[in-house]
């Protein structure tokens, strides 16, 4: 770790030992393995530049600062393959079958080899310069730095997003939509509120846990069609159904609220059949009442944190 406390380089390092591979293309098929190896149990690809990089550029935003960090590590990469690879080499190539004009061939690769960066490992090296969050960190970790809870109000408590966890969970909920029913139905609520907040509201409020008038989220985007919406959260397993009754009891919230515009009812599952023919719940859809199921919420999540990259 830096002086500044500002990176988490410790972290940082042990992810690039075990991502960075992954992201080479044009290794040699037969250095991959020492390639990997050397990667993980080594300190064979550490340079003084490595670590000066990430602190010189951190103030340039993490990000960027970890992108810049991979090129010089790519080059410390190559400068070691071509030693092992060069004259005075102690690898023993000669008895494992490699020529002089094999070895040359995979010098010429090496020179080729470049770095592929890939979406999902940048936000994770990112995370555990920044964060300390590792690969194998459970989506409720992450949660728990990914959302800051900002102040409480009357009706709750307002949360907003930080950036490169939030995205980096959705990324994992995007790959692996399982790992949906891992998070806690507490840590879904704050997570839908935070959507909205990335989707442009400006105040976004959880409820609290209990005594929360049927609402578990409110979310209010202010200006020129003003609106506030009133949300439900269920956070249910395959199989498990939001029922007709689940629906009725947020229209009743929303009907007895002068001032909310609209109700939406999320969940990682779906809903029972025929909800949405409802002659009760079919008049308020879409404009009053909406009703987003696991697939949705799923293709929500990744919309908002693609448009959030590539601001």
């Amino acid at each position: 770790m830096s002086d500044s406390n500002s990176f988490n380089w410790r972290e940082f390092y042990i992810e690039l030992g075990k991502l960075g591979p992954s992201m080479l293309r044009g290794t040699p098929d037969d250095l991959k393995d020492h390639l990997e190896f050397e990667s993980k149990e080594s300190d064979a690809f550490w340079s003084e530049g490595l670590y000066g990089t990430l602190d010189a550029r951190w103030e340039d935003g993490a990000e960027a600062a970890v992108r810049a960090t991979l090129e010089v590590w790519l080059w410390n990469v190559q400068s070691h393959l071509k030693e092992i690879l060069g004259p005075w080499s102690l690898m023993p190539w000669d008895s494992w079958g490699v020529s002089e004009k094999k070895r040359a061939e995979y010098q010429g690769q090496v020179e080729q080899m470049t770095l592929e960066p890939d979406h999902e490992i940048i936000l994770q090296l990112t995370a555990a310069a920044q964060f300390g969050l590792r690969s194998e960190s459970s989506p409720s970790l992450i949660l728990q730095v990914a959302i800051f809870p900002e102040r409480n109000v009357e009706e709750g408590m307002v949360v907003r997003a930080v950036s490169i966890p939030w995205r980096l969970l959705v990324e994992r909920l995007r790959k692996d939509w399982s790992q949906a029913y891992l998070i806690t139905p507490r840590k879904w609520e704050e997570l839908v509120a935070t959507a909205f907040e990335q989707d442009g509201f400006d105040e976004v409020i959880v409820t609290p846990a209990s005594g929360d008038r049927g609402r578990d989220v409110i979310a209010v985007k202010k200006g020129i069609g003003t609106i506030r919406v009133l949300g439900s959260v269920k956070a249910y397993k395959p199989g498990h159904l939001v029922k007709h009754d689940d629906v009725r009891a947020l229209m009743g919230v929303l009907l007895g609220d002068n001032s909310a515009s609209k109700g939406i009812v999320t969940t990682t599952s779906d809903f029972a059949p025929g909800i949405a023919t409802d002659p009760i719940i079919a008049p308020l859809l879409p404009y009053r009442m909406e009703l987003m199921n696991g697939t949705a919420l799923r293709n929500w999540l990744v919309s908002l944190a693609a448009k959030k990259s590539n601001q």
